[in-house]
């Protein structure tokens, strides 16, 4: 797991199996059931089947055990996949999002790191949302989450504007998708993102210990030897709400 070789690791160990359960059902005169798998996907240890089971855990050697959710989506290679309507749906599945603890996800902007990767990095995963989801919808939505989490961590505006700009002309011959409004929609979102974020550390700051204390106990004094108790703007620390890394 986790080299480059795994993919055909895994098709070495695995396609003799295979093999020989599409032969055997194709021997016996299934062959309309053995044509069911033909839509199975299979890459290193997750299966993708429509419908079908694949071979048993008898066949394999292995264990398996089936993942589909509740409602009858599933999580594959990244991917929500789902049926909506008689269609299928494919959005982005933020496996970090599902964690009940914070994960932090790449470098923060003061970091050591060279001063283009903030756009690098977005840019390739706007590559990846393009390559999985099948509705604009969903690839708009993949990208609001993803300029958030940058902005979160204290990158500018500019730079996911840059990565943005990078990926619309890398893919200015797409017919299908209308590039220009994609642009005007995205400096809209920038702007909303920038504001989200912002407006969510101000009231984290709100919250901090010791705020809600609004009245001094020190008088403040006139100069005709007069007191009056005055209210003073409350003093408190915080830190960065995401550590630097």
């Amino acid at each position: 797991m986790g080299t480059n070789s795994a993919p055909e690791c895994a098709n070495l160990t695995c396609y003799v199996d295979e093999r020989d359960f599409i032969d055997g059902l194709v021997n016996s005169g299934r062959a309309n059931e053995a044509k069911e798998h033909a839509d199975n996907f299979r890459l290193i240890d997750d299966i993708l089947g429509w419908g079908i089971e694949p071979p048993s855990p008898q066949q394999y050697g292995l264990e398996w055990k089936e993942t589909t959710l509740p409602d009858g989506s599933v999580i594959f290679l990244g991917a929500h996949i789902k049926k909506i309507d008689g269609r299928i749906d494919i959005s982005i599945f933020d496996k970090a999002a599902e964690w009940p603890f914070l994960v932090l996800r790449y470098p923060h902007s003061h970091s050591n790191v060279p001063y283009h990767q903030p756009s690098g990095v977005f840019q390739g995963q706007l590559v990846r949302f393009r390559i999985i989801c099948n509705t604009i919808k969903n690839f708009k939505h993949a990208t609001t989450q993803m300029a958030i989490r940058m902005l979160q961590r204290d990158h500018k505006p500019v730079s996911l504007i840059k990565g943005w700009n990078t990926h619309l002309a890398r893919f200015n011959n797409d017919r299908i998708t209308n590039y220009t409004s994609l642009r005007q929609w995205f400096r809209r979102k920038i702007k909303w993102a920038s504001y989200f974020v912002k407006s969510n550390r101000d009231q984290s700051h709100l919250k901090e210990k010791g705020f809600n204390k609004k009245w001094k106990n020190k008088p403040s004094t006139f100069k005709n030897g007069s007191t009056k108790w005055v209210k003073k703007t409350p003093k408190f620390r915080y830190s960065s709400i995401s550590p630097k890394i």
